[in-house]
């Protein structure tokens, strides 16, 4: 007998069916057994060594001593005890992964510095794509290559000492002369992860313990980098070597295939569908398909391994119907695919995910899909515990769950099955092609249903317009991978198969990436939404599941969980980033490097004082992601205080996001961007005009509004004619019963001297440094007469502690600095309090 029900989604066994309530038993066992493990991962990251941890031995210890008392008590303790253990577990594994470390770990045996290792390259060396349109065609960056390093030995003017572990290394200007599976030694500097310097970003440091990463090498240039062989030696480092030449010949079949006339959407577009490679070059194409709801096309997930099988099946059933062997056959070819793409999450976890059913099928043993993939789930995050926060788990496990659990049941409640006569009548192609889109229909709506939620509590969108994506997109979105499949497998054999398809997967991506921005032009297509908690998104889910498996027009239980919903969104609406009602006013200083960002609170309202250019991001760029953390949602004023790069560069892909509809700059941007029309001032001029954002210049004598408050500009004047572009910033006073702030940008001088002579005696209680603590003589000056009590100091590592500063030092404020400090606050109360605080002392 052969596979031919083995593709139907909805079949639960492929086998002779088990009793219901075996099976349901079953899935409660694999459930709890998730959430317990889950529960103590979750325990485990809140209680760190210095918050009262303790070590992994204890817990795992106690889930031995759980395990034991469940072979002797009761059923009902057995099970309490039983899940108890593997909560324990749980915590321990988290535990001695991200709170121990190994002794001869290089994070631990190495420094910040100067360091020589030598080891084992894990890949080649890879350009790293900087982004290159928009504003991005105007940021100055060197070539730089990266690759990583399994590290054994670390090199010191002592000795040399055993190693263990991995490190990113980049290399400016030109790539070594090495490839995956050779030794090398490397000298550079090492620089161990950071914490997280804003609120809402990632912790590096659990990521790269997780990966087993100590920390970044960076190198001035290929000859720092020496191979010890002259080619791969030993398993592992041959292993590696044909991994990585079968990379490069996938890589190199997947380029021929786009071919040279492709456009660069097309291109982004393929490399992202086939290989998995994220292209920073063209983010325009990346960001409509997140703000439609198809993001998942664009990282390889469950939905391109499906179409994978699909295809490769096909080509083995070429040959005839195969039995068994079919699915082993295809879960060779899966294996070898998630081998050549880059080894990122979603395509282990998506190709562990298959694997796993495709065994199960292929052994012909009885098994349910669903309990098999809460297993699954619970084996991913054993490997990587951290996915358990990550939106790409969630959705990709959540969602396949869901279709196991209610795809069936919701497909017939949306459109009434055909009655059964008994008769093998085939269908009409007609009939097989409305019966597909039926099938594409049901499973857009009940996926968008339940994981709106989820998406809206981590990226705040709301896409109105997925489903419509989805029926027009998703068909076109196959037929490029059905045929980059084929060209890939035949082109691996003869590269000519490749070429001769450029120009039809050339207009198919084309085609798909029109489809997805026209989609997202349309009105209400996706939706910003306010920043909401956790308990809500669990509400909203619930809710979203109640109506797909038991809602009805008349269930009283479907409306009420949806009223309330509702009426908890709105609030969120309403007041999610309001003060309280004893602050006055809040202003939040961005650690953005050697830039600027401030958000600038008063009331219910928001505006952002000059916007950093930030490093590429995930589906939110980084200030919008720390706007969101601090309740900040809509920020429809900006302020760009002068025309300098590292003021407005972050400015164009947070225009949408934060709902940006006016941008104030001095007449001296206006002016620049005039005489200078190829440069980045004008170009975000027009950039500007084209999104219907107003712009206004400002100068000294006027105001700008925020909630009940004002803010005084002090500088430039109308008749300023200074030279320097950095005396003509945008200086402001905002006036509260705590006390004056006083912001400065970039003011040197020129401006420090007219801004004194026409305000004699301003002493804010509350400072930024001009020029981000630049130690020019005046500054220093304006600073000590000023006498704050807070001061602001935005700047990189390059200005931290220099010793000019010590007069105002001696007058004893409190001073934060964003690079060491990291994100810094300062609240000024209606009853005269000032507070302020920073994320590190």
């Amino acid at each position: 007998m052969g596979l031919s029900g083995w593709r139907a989604v909805d079949r639960q066994t492929p086998a002779t069916p088990a009793p219901r309530d075996r099976i349901n038993a079953a899935r409660l066992r694999a459930l709890l057994a998730w959430i317990a493990f889950a529960g103590g991962l979750a325990l485990a990251r809140g209680l760190t060594p210095e918050a009262g941890g303790v070590g992994s031995g204890v817990l795992f210890g106690a889930a031995v001593v759980f395990g034991a008392i469940a072979l002797v008590v009761p059923r009902v303790f057995c099970r309490v005890c039983v899940l108890g253990a593997i909560a324990l577990l749980g915590a321990g594994w988290w535990t001695m992964r991200f709170h121990e470390m190994p002794t001869h770990h290089i994070a631990r045996l190495a420094s910040d510095g100067l360091v020589t290792v030598e080891g084992t390259l894990l890949d080649s060396p890879r350009a790293i794509v900087r982004p290159r349109d928009g504003i991005d065609t105007f940021r100055r960056a060197s070539p730089a290559y990266r690759f990583n390093i399994e590290v054994d030995t670390l090199v010191h003017d002592a000795g040399r000492d055993a190693a263990t572990g991995q490190l990113w290394v980049v290399c400016a200007n030109q790539p070594p002369d090495v490839g995956a599976g050779r030794r090398v030694r490397i000298t550079g500097i090492l620089r161990a992860p950071e914490a997280p310097l804003n609120p809402g970003e990632q912790d590096l440091r659990l990521f790269a313990r997780q990966q087993g990463f100590g920390g970044l090498l960076t190198l001035s240039g290929p000859p720092l980098v020496i191979p010890l062989d002259d080619q791969p030696t030993g398993l592992m480092g041959r292993t590696r070597a044909a991994i990585d030449a079968l990379r490069q010949r996938a890589r190199s079949v997947v380029l021929r295939g786009v071919g040279d006339d492709a456009s660069p959407q097309a291109r982004s577009l393929l490399l992202g569908l086939v290989l998995g490679e994220v292209d920073e070059g063209t983010r325009g194409v990346r960001d409509a398909f997140a703000r439609t709801g198809l993001a998942h096309v664009l990282s390889i997930s469950g939905f391109h391994l499906a179409v994978m099988a699909l295809v490769a099946l096909t080509v083995v059933r070429l040959g005839g119907d195969h039995g068994r062997l079919e699915p082993l056959v295809v879960g060779v070819l899966v294996l070898l695919y998630a081998l050549i793409v880059p080894p990122a999450s979603p395509i282990v976890r998506s190709a562990a995910m298959v694997l796993a059913i495709l065994a199960g099928e292929a052994f012909g043993r009885r098994h349910d899909r669903l309990t098999l993939l809460l297993w699954i789930a619970l084996a991913l995050l054993v490997w990587k515990p951290l996915d358990l926060w990550a939106i790409g788990y969630q959705l990709s496990v959540g969602l396949t769950a869901l279709l196991f659990w209610a795809g069936r049941d919701f497909h017939h409640r949306l459109f009434t099955p055909p009655i059964r006569t008994g008769l093998d009548v085939p269908l009409s192609p007609w009939h097989g092609l409305l019966s597909g889109v039926r099938s594409l229909f049901a499973a857009s709506v009940l996926c968008s249903l339940v994981s709106a939620p989820i998406v809206m509590g981590h990226v705040g969108l709301l896409s109105p317009g997925g489903v419509l994506a989805t029926l027009l997109v998703t068909p076109v979105i196959v037929l490029v991978l059905w045929v980059a499949y084929i060209a890939l497998i035949a082109g691996m054999v003869i590269p000519g198969v490749a070429d001769a398809s450029a120009w039809l997967l050339g207009l198919l991506a084309d085609l798909a990436a029109i489809l997805v921005r026209w989609i997202d032009t349309l009105p209400f297509s996706s939706l910003r939404v306010p920043p909401m908690p956790v308990a809500w998104v669990v509400c909203a889910t619930a809710c979203g599941l109640w109506w797909v498996r038991r809602g009805t027009r008349k269930d009283p239980v479907a409306w009420s969980l949806t009223l309330v919903t509702l009426g908890w969104f709105m609030l969120g609406v309403l007041y999610a980033q309001r003060l309280p009602p004893g602050v006055a006013a809040r202003l939040d200083m961005l650690s953005v490097g050697d830039g600027t960002c401030h958000i600038l609170r008063a009331g219910d309202e928001a505006l952002l004082w000059d916007c950093a250019p930030s490093p590429p991001g995930g589906v939110l760029p980084p200030i919008v992601q720390n706007a969101r953390a601090l309740g900040v949602w809509r920020t429809p004023t900006v302020v760009i205080t002068h025309p300098d790069f590292d003021h407005f560069g972050g400015l164009p892909e947070v225009l949408e996001p934060l709902g940006v509809r006016r941008v104030i700059v001095p007449q001296r941007f206006i002016d620049q961007a005039r005489d200078e029309p190829r440069q980045a001032a004008a170009w975000l001029l027009g950039f500007l005009e084209s999104r219907g954002v107003e712009v206004r210049a400002i100068a000294r004598g006027e105001t700008i509004s925020l909630g009940r408050t004002t803010l005084e500009v002090l500088s430039p004047p109308d008749e300023a004619a200074w030279p320097l572009d950095n005396d003509h910033s945008i200086m402001a006073r905002l006036a509260t019963p705590a006390g004056d702030l006083l912001l400065t940008g970039d003011v040197q001088e020129h401006a420090i001297d007219e801004m004194a002579r026409a305000h004699p005696g301003l002493a804010p209680r509350v400072l930024e440094l001009p020029h981000h603590g630049s130690t020019l003589p005046r500054s220093i000056e304006f600073g000590v007469a000023s006498r704050p009590r807070v001061v602001l100091q935005s700047t990189g590592p390059s200005r931290l502690d220099d010793s000019r500063w010590s007069p105002l030092h001696a007058l004893g404020p409190a001073w934060y600095t964003s690079a060491r400090h990291g994100w810094s606050w300062v609240e000024f109360h209606r009853d005269g309090r000032l507070r302020h605080g920073s994320m590190h002392p």
